[in-house]
C-alpha cells in the first residue's frame, strides 16, 4: 500500500492562483495523498472556494495571519501522513510523477531526510517561461554549496514528519526560515534533489531593498550558527559579509544605477 503524503498549502488571498496549486497535486501519479491547507488569515472567502471544488482529500483550516512558517507549522502538526510535501498557492508542479519519483528516492534511501526538486521553472503570472534554475543533485553536491545558498526551493521539498518534528519546524523568522530549517534538517541525515521540476511564479512585485537587507543579515547568522557542520565555513562568511555591504550600500538596484550610486558615494 502507498505510504500517506500530506501536502502542506498555506494560502493569504491566494483566489488567484490556488486552484491551479491544487489541480497540479490531483494530476500527480502518486494518488495516496491528503491536501492540509493553511489560510494564513485571509481576508477572501478561500473557505467557500475551496468547499466548491468538493474534493474530500482536502483538509481546510484557518488561522490569525502569522506568516508562512506558522502556518507550515500548523499544517504539518495536522497531517495525518508520515511524509510531508509543501507547496506554495502560487506555485505548481507541471511534472506529474513529482511525487512518485520523491517517495521512490524515500523508499530506495532510508537515511534520507530532505527530497527536493533540480529545477526551478520560473514563470511569470501569465506562466510564459522566464528563465530556469539549476540545483544540485547528491549529498555531498548539495552540502560543498549549502553555507553559499539555498539548494531547496519549498514548494518542491519532501521531507519526514518524524525529523521535521525533531528538528523543532520552522522559526519565526519570516525571512530564509526555509532555508534555516533545511540547515537543521541536513545535520540528522542525507539530502538529494531528483530529476524534477517545480513552477515557480514570479510575482511583479519585487523584494524592497531594506527587507532584502534583512534575509542577507539573516542568512549571514545561520552561516555562521551551522559553520561547523557543513564545508566551506570562511569562504561562505566572506561571500555573505560582501552581500550584506552591498545591499547596506546600493539597496535593491538595477546594475545602471549602481554607477550613479558610487559617484554620489565619493563624490566624483
Amino acid at each position: 500500500m502507498e505510504k500517506l503524503i500530506s501536502i502542506v498549502i498555506p494560502t493569504y488571498n491566494g483566489s488567484k492562483t490556488i486552484l491551479r496549486a491544487i489541480e497540479s497535486v490531483k494530476n500527480q501519479t502518486y494518488d495516496n495523498w491528503e491536501i492540509i491547507l493553511i489560510d494564513d488569515g485571509s481576508t477572501q472567502d478561500i473557505a467557500e472556494l475551496i468547499k466548491n471544488i468538493g474534493e474530500p482529500k482536502i483538509r481546510y483550516f484557518y488561522q490569525k495571519n502569522g506568516g508562512g512558517g506558522k502556518a507550515r507549522n500548523n499544517g504539518v502538526s495536522k497531517a495525518q501522513g508520515g511524509y510531508i510535501a509543501l507547496l506554495d498557492d502560487d506555485d505548481y508542479w507541471a511534472d506529474k510523477s513529482k511525487l512518485q519519483k520523491q517517495m521512490d528516492f524515500f523508499d530506495n534511501n532510508p537515511e534520507a531526510v530532505l527530497i527536493g526538486v533540480s529545477k526551478i521553472d520560473i514563470v511569470d503570472e501569465d506562466e510564459l517561461l522566464i528563465s530556469t534554475y539549476n540545483y544540485p543533485l547528491t549529498d555531498t553536491q548539495i552540502r560543498e554549496q549549502m553555507l553559499f545558498r539555498n539548494c531547496f526551493i519549498t514548494s518542491g521539498v519532501m521531507f519526514k514528519k518524524e525529523k521535521f518534528d525533531h528538528v523543532g519546524g520552522f522559526s519565526d523568522l519570516r525571512l530564509a526560515e526555509d532555508y534555516e530549517l533545511w540547515l537543521r534538517l541536513g545535520k540528522i541525515g542525507q539530502m538529494a534533489n531528483v530529476e524534477t521540476a517545480v513552477n515557480y511564479t514570479l510575482r511583479k512585485s519585487s523584494t524592497g531593498s531594506q527587507k532584502k537587507l534583512q534575509l542577507v543579515k539573516n542568512v549571514f547568522r545561520m552561516v555562521i550558527k551551522n559553520g561547523n557542520s557543513y564545508p566551506g565555513f570562511y569562504g561562505a562568511i566572506f561571500i555573505n559579509a560582501v552581500k550584506i555591504l552591498y545591499y547596506a550600500i546600493f539597496g535593491f538596484l538595477p546594475p545602471y544605477a549602481i554607477k550613479s550610486r558610487i559617484r554620489k558615494l565619493f563624490r566624483i
